[in-house]
């Protein structure tokens, strides 16, 4: 736990024993100022464009915790044409107002299913349910962020597209 007494002391100690290194990413050099390695000061209101480009660049880079987002966020979920997670059949004993369970693609039977049944959720594709064209909610995450490059998010930013690189 950290706490803003304490933190400043954490992060020392992080550095000194594991090498740590610390980016304040901030309009205005605030108090990690001193702990900071490197201060990225970003146009105020520009953050959002320097964390697409930066998923970008994880994605692009292999960086990305697959098993983590299988089993922990809803980024297997099927994802219809119309933006709404696709949905199986409602268990006959559910209770009243339960929701149908959100459907995945599963790679090892090729057929949707819930997520709790899936062996292996798929998190890239486009896969067809029942006549409906779906595709994994992290594929269309990847495709959101494509175009957001470094250099996009340079010009946005005021800062270098290899600052967001790095």
């Amino acid at each position: 736990k950290t706490c803003w007494l304490t933190w400043p002391q954490q992060m020392v100690e992080a550095r000194e024993k594991n090498g740590l290194k610390i980016v304040q990413i901030d309009p205005r050099l605030r108090p990690a100022g001193p702990f900071a390695d490197r201060w990225l000061p970003l146009r105020p209101t520009t953050d959002l464009a320097f964390a697409l480009a930066l998923c970008r660049e994880l994605i692009q880079l292999g960086l990305i915790d697959e098993p983590y987002l299988k089993a922990y966020t809803n980024s297997a979920h099927l994802v219809g044409p119309d933006g709404l997670i696709l949905r199986g059949e409602l268990a006959a004993d559910a209770e009243e107002g339960a929701e149908a369970p959100a459907l995945v693609w599963d790679q090892d039977t090729e057929q949707a299913l819930p997520l709790d049944e899936a062996a292996d959720p798929a998190l890239t594709g486009e896969y067809e349910v029942d006549g409906v064209a779906a595709k994994p909610a992290y594929q269309l995450f990847v495709e959101n962020v494509e175009s957001n490059t470094p250099e996009w998010a340079a010009e946005i930013c005021g800062i270098t597209a290899d600052s967001i690189r790095e």
